[in-house]
């Protein structure tokens, strides 16, 4: 559920961080930068993600579908930039089990790629610790104030 700021975040913040997704053929690799992951429930209306503000949402009342959606940030291998990759639930699962198995997931290299390379196809996970950590990973992107400035709203998703 979302909680409202009156602060909207400054848009240079975030100006060099791109939000992206998995594509449908190839994937995303890169190392984690996130402590964990983080979502919310979104509804897809007039052409984009919107997330659910909760109780008394009308898209809800109008009977529109809502599901959760991950967000964690990484730096690409491919371009060497901080990124704020958007997950599936099941995708931010993975990532849990990974955490369990590793004791943390920040740091951990992470190949994201489709299922039978379908659009909207379940995004498949694999992690693995690198032979010598890197002391100088990226601090973590904010994401709730990094997806309110995506959204253009003025709340955070704390």
């Amino acid at each position: 559920m979302s909680i409202w700021s009156s602060a909207a975040p400054d848009p240079r913040e975030f100006a060099t961080i791109r939000l992206i997704r998995v594509p449908t053929s190839g994937g995303v690799t890169g190392l984690i930068t996130a402590n964990e992951v983080i979502g919310c429930y979104t509804h897809w209306d007039t052409y984009r993600t919107q997330p659910c503000p909760g109780d008394g949402c009308p898209l809800c009342l109008d009977g529109q579908p809502k599901r959760w959606q991950g967000y964690l940030s990484l730096q690409s291998q491919t371009t060497q930039r901080q990124v704020v990759l958007q997950i599936t639930a099941l995708a931010a699962q993975q990532l849990h089990q990974e955490k369990v198995r590793y004791g943390y997931i920040r740091g951990l290299l992470a190949e994201f790629s489709r299922a039978a390379k379908r659009p909207n196809g379940r995004i498949l996970v694999q992690c693995r610790q690198l032979p010598n950590a890197p002391t100088d990973l990226s601090e973590p992107v904010n994401i709730p104030k990094y997806m309110a400035l995506i959204w253009q709203s003025n709340g955070d998703l704390r």
